[in-house]
């Protein structure tokens, strides 16, 4: 299947390292995680962000969270075309909103009148469309981890059907919630440790789960061309070229009766593998960001499902999970991110339990991104460099 380059022309994330590029940057440079522990360990969004939601308007304040994240991502973003379109999902939705409405409801029998739309999931989109001021169509889905990756692929049919030149997919995801965290509670995922690195992705050692919840969200700027022309109306113009593209992207179901979905072989991530590299051929991927998210069954899926597709010489792994917690249906817009920053660094950031990865010595050139969710629904992306 012949897939035409997608160009990226922005991308904004906020996360426990924060949105800015330096603190990012030394983040992932340094051998310290960004979690806290009260009851559970978790990863709480960047002083920074947090700082900005706590400045913002009352329109702003009174919204949940997750939506409160992307409008903060939005709000960094630089030219946007008024005809872009918009697809931005969650996992979890309007969680926080929905707690609440529902406590009200089980103690008093009613809701606030604003209980709709504000838990609705179609409220994240609207709410972003409205924050940017454009016009074009504006989505919201949810397909539990793997969310964010799926609105990328949604994004690329619109880009390459010709009903859409620019668009902006993400995800976003508050997921330190009572509910959520019983939930991971309830299926043993969450981390008790209290080693010095409680979240251990990759970790083939590992006795129990490691997974560890962490607020997040992002926005990335697409198209089909690397700088758009300066001939269009101001207000569809954007002077921001691109310096990488998705030149690669692939997808996978599987259908296995474990309570995740996902087979010990991860053949829905073999196949969104497969897809994604038959462009450019496996033996040129430099690097793989893997989706792990630190339990036993979901890393141990993954790493054979790379075996299965590299062989046992496969391309050096890594994982920002272990560092900011696993953001749910955000996630692939942090991984997407950390694959951008290790093109342009030039540098595969290191686990810092694991052996650091053995590399080829040219230059990064390609990167292979992960995602999966509870009912094994995968996503793969190869982002690249413009030559």
């Amino acid at each position: 299947m012949m897939q035409a380059p997608i160009y990226i022309h922005q991308l904004v994330t906020c996360s426990a390292i924060g949105s800015d590029v330096q603190d990012r940057l030394a983040a992932y440079r340094q051998a310290r995680h960004r979690f806290t522990k009260d009851t559970y360990w978790q990863a709480p969004i960047h002083k920074d962000v947090q700082d900005w939601l706590d400045a913002a308007p009352l329109h702003i304040q009174n919204q949940d969270r997750s939506i409160q994240l992307a409008l903060y991502c939005a709000a960094q973003l630089r030219q946007v075309p008024k005809n872009a379109g918009l697809n931005l999902g969650s996992s979890r939705g309007a969680t926080s909103v929905w707690e609440q409405a529902m406590a009200q409801f089980s103690e008093y029998n009613r809701v606030p009148a604003s209980t709709s739309p504000s838990t609705t999931l179609g409220n994240l989109s609207t709410q972003i469309a409205r924050s940017l001021g454009t016009d074009g169509p504006a989505l919201s889905h949810s397909i539990t981890c793997s969310t964010a990756g799926h609105s990328i692929l949604n994004a690329i049919a619109w880009l390459q059907s010709g009903m859409s030149d620019y668009f902006i997919a993400g995800g976003t995801e508050s997921c330190l919630t009572d509910f959520t965290q019983a939930q991971m509670e309830a299926l043993r995922l969450s981390s008790r440790s209290n080693d010095p690195y409680p979240s251990r992705p990759m970790d083939v050692t590992k006795k129990n789960n490691s997974m560890i919840l962490g607020e997040g969200a992002g926005l990335v700027t697409l198209s089909t061309t690397a700088h758009r022309s300066r001939k269009r109306a101001p207000e569809h113009n954007t002077d921001i070229p691109a310096q990488y593209c998705l030149s690669g992207y692939g997808w996978g179901n599987e259908h296995a009766g474990s309570a995740a979905g996902i087979t010990s072989e991860g053949t829905a991530l073999q196949r969104s593998m497969r897809i994604a590299c038959e462009v450019i051929g496996t033996k040129n991927i430099d690097a793989i960001v893997t989706h792990c998210p630190g339990t036993i069954l979901g890393d141990r899926a993954e790493l054979n499902a790379i075996n299965n597709v590299f062989g046992r010489e496969h391309p050096p792994l890594t994982n920002n999970k272990w560092l900011l917690g696993h953001s749910f249906g955000a996630s692939m817009m942090l991984s997407l991110d950390m694959a951008l920053l290790m093109l342009q660094e030039d540098e595969v950031f290191a686990v810092p339990y694991l052996e650091p990865p053995a590399r080829k010595s040219a230059p990064l050139q390609n990167i292979l991104v992960n995602s999966i969710g509870f009912g094994g629904n995968a996503v793969s992306l190869v982002v690249s460099v413009l030559e």
